[in-house]
């Protein structure tokens, strides 16, 4: 390995890691003594973008090289088949009432309190947030992740 590449090295690890450890603690350090949860998830988000400004840094500034980084999405068609097949091979799984969210949430939420205190039922909460997770969750996800997903690719 050459110096300039111990050199590219050195750096990509400090921005990736020591930036987003500083935007970390940072953000931890306002959330517990000001209770400060705004700031606290920007710098988080920030945090995300750690690795993609290391990999600019110590590509482009210290060796001079394109970063390689491409924009094609390359998901597998076979696992969305897959998680299809299995739900219909194991359609006892398929949890439509939502009982494995009341036990995730230690009951705290069953579907009479769902029913009387929010006046929802457990379909339109399912479609509810399976239409929010399908719309707009993925937008909204990729805007962040895309620092890290490249970044450590």
């Amino acid at each position: 390995m050459s110096t300039k590449e111990k050199q590219s090295l050195a750096l990509y690890f400090f921005l990736a890691f020591g930036l987003a450890w500083l935007c970390q603690v940072y953000g931890s350090l306002l959330l517990l003594q000001d209770g400060n949860a705004a700031v606290y998830r920007a710098l988080l988000s920030v945090s995300m973008f750690c690795p993609l400004v290391a990999v600019l840094a110590a590509k482009r500034i210290v060796l001079h090289q394109p970063t390689g980084i491409g924009w094609k999405v390359r998901g597998k068609r076979r696992y969305w088949l897959a998680a299809w097949l299995y739900f219909a091979v194991f359609s006892s799984r398929l949890d439509l009432s939502g009982s494995w969210l009341v036990t995730a949430y230690g009951g705290e939420m069953d579907a009479e309190t769902l029913r009387s205190q929010l006046g929802v039922s457990n379909l339109s909460y399912i479609l509810e947030t399976g239409l929010f997770a399908i719309t707009l969750a993925p937008p909204i996800n990729m805007l962040f992740a895309v620092g890290e997903e490249a970044g450590w690719r």
